[in-house]
């Protein structure tokens, strides 16, 4: 399982008037280990992450999903493919950034 996450601010990290700074965002997409995207996947954040409201987004037709109104912190990310391919990823949010978390999907290993 492999992720690929990467943060960046597109609204500033805080407003110096003292105002709220915009709501952070985390997008990405699901790929399959050759690359493409996978259409349908489940994107569950899990575990210890900070408190948020969506409980799921399912991937668009290009594999993409998006999570919005995030409290800045580190958040853990699972991917599971209607054909139960799963993958995780972490990435960090800063304060009214977006970041991105690419996270591709693997076959369980069977012993």
């Amino acid at each position: 399982m492999t992720a690929a996450g990467r943060s960046g601010s597109d609204a500033g990290d805080a407003n110096a008037d003292g105002t709220r700074a915009a709501p952070s965002v985390i997008t990405g997409r699901v790929l399959g280990p050759d690359g493409t995207p996978v259409i349908g996947a489940m994107v569950m954040v899990t575990g210890d992450s900070p408190r948020h409201q969506d409980i799921g987004q399912v991937t668009g037709p290009d594999g993409t999903y998006r999570y919005g109104a995030l409290i800045p912190g580190r958040y853990t990310l699972l991917a599971r493919a209607a054909d139960g391919r799963s993958g995780t990823g972490q990435v960090t949010v800063n304060p009214g950034s977006q970041a991105v978390l690419d996270i591709t999907v693997q076959e369980e290993d069977r012993q």
